[in-house]
């Protein structure tokens, strides 16, 4: 495995049929949606800016998530 980024991760979920990564970090353990779908190659320290694209902000403080149906 290689490092995404030097961000510390509490949570991370992997869709790879979608090209879909979901993550929880950050100083307020804010839940965010990345598209990898077009990355070929991760330069390291570039992933949360190149891949983001939303942060969710009403789950900021959350210590868990689910993805459901």
């Amino acid at each position: 495995m290689i490092p995404l980024s030097s961000r510390r991760y509490c949570q991370l979920t992997a869709f790879e049929n979608l090209g879909i990564i979901v993550s929880r970090s950050g100083k307020y353990q804010v839940v965010s949606v990345h598209d990898v779908s077009h990355i070929t190659t991760f330069k390291k320290g570039k992933f949360e800016s190149e891949t983001k694209i939303k942060k969710i902000k009403e789950t900021k403080g959350c210590e868990f998530y689910a993805i459901g149906d």
